[in-house]
């Protein structure tokens, strides 16, 4: 494991009690990743984010109240 590498599990809020889907929290570091990207042509757009969280982040209901 490289120096920069963290687990996922390290990074979600530790209230949450362990109550979290390993797999939606992965995603979500792999978005922020991407949203964070130094290079702007990488970087998704804001649809693109959406459309990344209703397919990889099924528990967030909310995100279908504009269809």
């Amino acid at each position: 494991m490289h120096g920069a590498e963290i687990k996922v599990e390290e990074l979600v809020d530790p209230r949450l009690g362990g109550e979290f889907e390993l797999e939606e929290a992965k995603a979500m570091v792999l978005i922020a990743a991407l949203c964070l990207h130094q290079s702007s042509i990488v970087r998704p757009s804001a649809s693109q984010i959406m459309q990344l969280m209703k397919e990889k982040i099924t528990s967030i209901k909310f995100l279908d109240c504009h269809k």
